[in-house]
């Protein structure tokens, strides 16, 4: 019993001496203790709802004014000064290009390349061969050219923050075989602990393999050699090889418990962001109302995120931010980060969560759901632009904007295909039949129960999974998608 006795006592003093060490000399603070720059205010909508008169406007008493004169049709295209301007971009050819609407871009046509306009549509966009002009594009849209060497190409304009999420994402710029860099500021401790453990493996393997290796060879049986008498008992080896394992145990349990507890006590302030996962996509609405398929964060500023799931498990996951937290149906879980750098970074789904989960928040183009870490004074920017423009989209570009927001693209396609759910090609105005064998036309009211009550009237041969969509669309969301489903015809 002694030497149980003693070797007992020896690992609990040694944990005691090596825990107080870690606690006094190697403390980590908690998150509301650290100093964090308060959240950025929050841009309220740009436009409030009301119901203003327009200059001109016929009197409220019902007498008939003066007719106002009808508006000028708007100019997409416009030519602006080169010397009082500052262009976001410069193209130097006849080639395609992305920009940001009501942004300004300078053509600087080589000679013997010229751009002529294609349609009505690109009235404006038309430069000489050896001309420079700088035009300003003004609205949305693909704007179509050619070359009289008949070369052919389009700009596209879009809004700045689209420009954003479909950058190349930067997970892989600067980081290691490892990990890909981080750009959360309590990713350090979490990485420290993560090579502190590895570094600890590789010496501790190659050591001791080192060392078996070794005795095998030098202590193998060989003839005429007899085998030396095994030690019986040495107090100073066992002292050894029990403190030095015992003190690397506390230090590394103090050190994970430490930052553990960090990082899941977020500041008390912090940008809240409410996250709604389903199959198969994305929902982050934010403080103003604003939703979106994509995460927009400010840079700089501790952000919340309140989760929670409509249908089965899924899981939150930014490689960057060393942040994953399963999200779970009918209750709510948390996480947070203190994004340090800006720029466009992998958002995935990290529990199989059906048949699309590699394709969650995927886009008809291919692109899959973003990070998008703003700028100082980008986020606000984006709530303000991204509200406006829910208000001024004509109902079926508001319709198609929300086929792919609301995750709509990864059951029914627009081209004909079946997928997990019909297809919504050539749908509106026919008869479709349902589960229970009979028949309804589709129209607005079948598309309206549709998104509220998926399951009140099924379509046969399709799985029973489209989510409910009420309390999460507005009216003028639920008319959008259904002028867009109107146009596909």
């Amino acid at each position: 019993m002694k030497p149980i006795i003693r070797y007992t006592g020896t690992i609990v003093v040694t944990a005691m001496v090596a825990l107080a060490v870690a606690h006094y000399g190697f403390g980590v603070q908690t998150a509301d203790a650290q100093a964090t720059p308060p959240p950025a205010q929050q841009a309220a909508p740009a436009a409030d709802g009301s119901n203003r008169a327009e200059p001109g406007a016929p009197a409220g008493d019902g007498s008939a004014g003066p007719v106002a004169p009808a508006a000028p049709p708007k100019v997409t295209i416009v030519e602006v000064s080169c010397d009082n301007a500052t262009p976001a971009y410069t193209f130097t050819g006849a080639i395609d290009g992305q920009v940001a609407s009501g942004s300004v871009v300078k053509f600087a046509m080589p000679p013997g390349v010229d751009i002529i306009p294609d349609n009505p549509t690109s009235a404006g966009l038309e430069v000489q061969a050896g001309q420079t002009r700088c035009l300003k594009f003004n609205e949305d849209g693909v704007f179509l050219f050619h070359s009289s060497t008949k070369q052919h190409g389009a700009i596209t304009a879009i809004p700045w923050y689209d420009l954003l999420v479909n950058k190349e994402v930067e997970d892989l710029k600067g980081g290691n075989f490892w990990m890909p860099k981080a750009v959360n500021r309590t990713a350090d401790d979490s990485d420290l602990m993560y090579y502190a453990v590895l570094g600890l493996s590789f010496f501790f393997f190659f050591a001791i393999t080192g060392v078996v290796v070794y005795f095998v060879i030098k202590y193998r049986h060989r003839p005429g050699h007899k085998p030396e008498p095994s030690a019986a008992h040495n107090d100073a080896l066992e002292i050894t090889w029990t403190v030095i394992p015992t003190i690397i145990c506390v230090f590394l349990f103090y050190y994970g418990w430490t930052t553990y507890v960090h990082l899941v006590t977020p500041p008390t302030k912090a940008v809240e962001v409410n996250v709604l996962a389903m199959r198969w996509n994305w929902q982050f609405t934010h403080a103003n109302g604003v939703q979106d398929s994509d995460l927009h964060v400010p840079v700089n500023t501790p952000v919340r995120l309140v989760m929670t799931s409509t249908d089965v498990l899924h899981s939150f996951y930014a490689p960057v931010m060393r942040v994953k937290q399963d999200i779970v149906p009918r209750r709510y879980t948390y996480a947070w980060f203190f994004p340090t750098k800006p720029g466009t970074y992998r958002l995935t789904c990290a529990e199989y969560c059906g048949t699309n989960h590699s394709q969650m928040g995927i886009t008809n183009d291919g692109r899959r759901a973003v990070l998008v870490v703003h700028e100082p004074g980008g986020y606000e920017r984006y709530l303000a632009d991204k509200a406006a423009e829910s208000v001024k989209l004509p109902p079926d570009q508001l319709g198609k904007q929300l086929y792919e927001k609301k995750g709509c693209n990864a059951c029914h396609t627009i081209d004909g295909s079946a997928r997990v759910g019909p297809t919504f090609l050539r749908g509106f105005g026919t008869m479709v039949p349902l589960s229970d064998g009979s028949q309804v036309k589709m129209d607005e009211n079948y598309i309206r129960e549709s998104l509220m009550y998926p399951q009140a009237r099924s379509r046969p041969g399709f799985p029973p999974s489209m989510p409910s969509f009420e309390g999460q669309l507005k009216d003028r969301e639920i008319e959008g998608i259904i002028a867009y489903i109107k146009s596909l015809k």
